[in-house]
């Protein structure tokens, strides 16, 4: 399906729909409004089955190194990032149309402008009368744990993330699960060290059983299979 035909409607709300989004029209207020959600300071954005942009935000124009969100529609992340970035955000997008499931990214770009950036991305597939017509994301540059900590709230408040609960899935003791919980909101190790009065080093050693429990090898993989636990 060509992105010309993918139009997004600003009034339309943005439910969570299978393992990812679908886009219904009216005014229920318990669903988050396109507009409201584009708004808010993150990189938001809706990709076809081309990688190409169907609708995106200011922020996500200015990060990709566009003029405006306009200038983003019907472009591909192709035409704004180095191509091994660009294959590499693909393999990626490409994983949520073919699995259908939302999934939580350590993602880097490099511009064509030879600007690099890291951040976070969590993205669900999208779908429209039942059939899926692309992707929606959000990202965002993480340059401090602080940061991290008020993107992943904005995101929450959203109510997008919304993650089964599987508790019987892991075994946690109790600190595993204070450590996690803070973990999970974008705490350093070292703030959750002085806040639990631990020292760094434990925290690092709880971190490492945590992943190992999990079979998690990076901090979003983790995020994404415990989040919805606290």
């Amino acid at each position: 399906m060509n992105s010309i035909y993918l139009s997004v409607q600003p009034d339309s709300r943005i439910q969570r729909h299978k393992n990812g989004i679908q886009l219904i029209n009216g005014k229920k207020v318990d669903y988050p409004c396109v507009k409201d959600i584009f708004d808010l300071p993150l990189q938001m954005y809706f990709y076809d089955l081309n990688h190409a942009f169907c609708y995106v935000n200011k922020t996500t124009a200015k990060v990709n190194g566009f003029i405006s969100e306009i200038d983003a529609i019907g472009k591909t992340i192709f035409d704004s990032v180095s191509r091994d970035s660009a294959n590499r955000l693909a393999s990626n997008n490409q994983k949520i149309l073919n699995q259908q499931s939302m999934h939580i990214f350590e993602e880097s770009i490099l511009r064509k402008d030879d600007v690099f950036m890291e951040g976070i991305s969590f993205k669900f597939p999208w779908y429209r009368e039942e059939k899926l017509v692309g992707l929606f994301g959000c990202s965002f540059v993480i340059d401090s744990a602080q940061t991290l900590a008020r993107n992943l709230f904005l995101l929450t408040q959203t109510g997008l993330l919304h993650f089964p609960k599987s508790m019987d899935k892991y075994y946690f003791s109790k600190r595993e699960k204070d450590i996690l919980s803070h973990l999970t909101r974008g705490k350093s190790a070292r703030e959750i060290a002085s806040a639990l009065n631990l020292s760094k080093r434990t925290v690092e050693h709880y971190i490492e059983n945590i992943k190992f429990k999990t079979q998690s090898s990076r901090k979003s993989e983790l995020i994404e299979k415990v989040y919805g636990m606290f």
